[in-house]
């Protein structure tokens, strides 16, 4: 093994692991770009039942999920990480039917939540 690669694996496994769901290609691949454009190392599933199966190896330290998906929804897979005691404790972040609109209501709450919002 080559010292850049050796440097290479060393530097991604310090990255922080997001692990984005969504059963859009699409959504997808705009929030992988985003996130590792942002220093993020990212692994994504089409799907809720796919990210369980994932989180049997890997543990993020986020998950961004879709809400509304075909088969097990978000909602739903929040519910069976609430239930599991490894996972638990892993932040979620739930997307709604446009990334905007999600960005849109978290700002909304952040500037509720907060003392002072600076418009």
């Amino acid at each position: 093994m080559t010292m850049l690669v050796a440097k290479a694996k060393t530097h991604l496994r310090e990255l922080p692991l997001v692990l984005a769901v969504d059963d859009s290609p699409v959504q997808l691949r705009l929030i992988q770009d985003a996130l590792t454009r942002n220093g993020y190392a990212v692994k994504t599933a089409p799907s809720s039942e796919e990210a369980l199966a994932m989180l049997t190896v890997v543990v993020p330290a986020v998950i961004i999920s879709d809400v509304m998906m075909s088969g097990m929804s978000g909602y739903e897979l929040c519910q069976q990480l609430k239930r599991d005691e490894n996972l638990r404790r892993i932040p979620i972040l739930r997307l709604f039917n446009s990334l905007l609109m999600t960005l849109s209501l978290i700002a909304r709450r952040v500037c509720t939540e907060s003392i002072s919002c600076a418009v």
